[in-house]
């Protein structure tokens, strides 16, 4: 899950799994006075793994191509 966070001079203030929420948090602390930044959370989410139906043999539908 990815964790964008709201510094203030090298103090994590909050942390939120939606980039939207961080901005509006930061946006309320600049509204009072305080100076502070989002940071986002630019982590790749581990690539999963083709699934196979056991009972066909054959992948599961959603995705056409499998991971490389």
């Amino acid at each position: 899950m990815k964790q964008h966070k709201v510094i203030l001079g090298g103090q994590v203030l909050y942390q939120a799994a939606q980039l939207s929420h961080a901005e509006v948090f930061a946006a309320a602390r600049r509204a009072e006075g305080q100076d502070c930044r989002v940071v986002p959370d630019e982590t790749q989410p581990p690539q999963r793994e083709l699934r196979i139906n056991p009972l066909t043999g054959k992948p599961r539908r959603g995705r056409r191509t499998p991971s490389e």
